[in-house]
């Protein structure tokens, strides 16, 4: 089964489990789900958001490199903030 057939399948299986909610809730919808139509994905500035991101959270929880112990905090910082480590939280 191929990638594009299980999502297509996992939503038709949420879609169905929607109309069963709605039906036990005693609603009915006035349409049936319809996906948004995919947009363009511009990879690039979607890689730049998600490294402002995840730069913030890091600078954020990593103590400043004037926090004792100093070395140890420079350390830490050099290396969370080097390149090349943005790529996986995109995906994940």
């Amino acid at each position: 089964m191929s990638l594009s057939d299980a999502c297509r399948k996992q939503l038709e299986e949420a879609e169905t489990r929607v109309e069963m909610l709605i039906r036990k809730e005693g609603k009915i919808a006035a349409e049936p789900f319809r996906p948004e139509k995919p947009r363009k994905h511009d990879l690039r500035e979607s890689l730049a958001q998600q490294q402002r991101l995840v730069d913030s959270e890091l600078d954020r929880l990593v103590p400043p490199e004037t926090t004792p112990p100093e070395t140890i905090h420079r350390a830490m910082r050099y290396s969370l903030f080097a390149g090349g480590k943005r790529i996986r939280p995109y995906f994940v």
